[in-house]
């Protein structure tokens, strides 16, 4: 396994850490079967590889595995020092745990009601593959501004219509990481960017011109074209088939998300006031 994929897969595990350690501490009386023990918190083996996502689990080598073991006694050496300590008493610690507990349960049943929402049928991936044949074989150079509210990205949008430097406005206003190499993405072609929305205006665009600003969770992005040429070897649809999938699937989790925000809205009161954020 490569070194760039190893640390890939072992942030993506530790993201769902929490739900591990969590997990982990249910049994008090030692289990008939666990790979580590701190005290009286156990690791069970089911609940090892229950947790690990299958999609990295059959990537790991016996050390990646051995490196999350060691990640979980050492956590649970420190938690049980911060116990002694009468840290989880402590008020701003239980209302951080308590924003965990939210944030936890919030992603766990997300990932449950979106599961069986955002199935991608193989007609509906070759279709989609169909009607972007002449984009796939496509490269683009691109780069973009991103700022964090409408407002400034309109602003910033009518500057640019009006002649504005591009990189000077990247310079000015982009937030980062995105302003990093005065905005420059790289070569772009279709199923790179991950996001299906950004794609689709981006490969709209002639060399030199410029999108209206497009909102995504980072914030709203304007994107510019720098070049435009085909490629010399065509794409094919298993060459891409994955990338276009994953985009496809991530398009419909986001729509499912939005409506489902919006029901709840509806039933329960939602109360914000942004002037308090000035």
């Amino acid at each position: 396994m490569k070194k760039e994929t190893l640390i890939y897969i072992v942030v993506a595990v530790l993201l769902c850490v929490a739900g591990i350690f969590i997990g982990m501490r249910i049994a008090k009386s030692a289990p008939e079967k666990y790979i580590a023990r701190v005290g009286k918190e156990y690791l069970t083996i089911s609940r090892f590889y229950q947790t690990i996502p299958p999609e990295y689990l059959s990537q790991m080598t016996f050390e990646d595995k051995k490196q999350l073991v060691e990640q979980w006694v050492n956590q649970e050496l420190l938690y049980y020092k911060a116990k002694k300590m009468g840290l989880d008493k402590e008020p701003d610690v239980r209302e951080r745990l308590k924003e965990a507990m939210h944030a936890m349960l919030a992603n766990e049943f997300l990932n449950r009601y979106i599961q069986d929402k955002i199935f991608v049928s193989p007609e509906e991936l070759k279709a989609y593959y169909d009607s972007l044949k002449d984009e796939l074989n496509i490269e683009i150079d691109a780069a973009q501004i991103v700022v964090k509210d409408l407002a400034t990205a309109e602003e910033i949008y009518e500057k640019l219509k009006e002649g504005a430097d591009f990189t000077e406005m990247v310079r000015k206003y982009s937030i980062e990481p995105f302003k990093q190499n005065d905005g420059f993405i790289g070569t772009v072609r279709r199923g790179e960017l991950g996001d299906k929305t950004l794609e689709d205006a981006l490969f709209r665009l002639n060399p030199g011109e410029i999108s209206k600003p497009i909102k995504t969770v980072w914030g709203y992005h304007i994107l510019k074209c720098l070049r435009k040429r085909k490629l010399k070897k065509k794409i094919t649809f298993d060459d891409v088939k994955y990338k276009l999938e994953d985009m496809l699937r991530a398009e419909k989790a986001k729509r499912v998300l939005q409506s489902l925000l919006d029901s709840l809205k509806k039933k329960v009161k939602v109360e914000i006031n942004y002037d308090l954020l000035h």
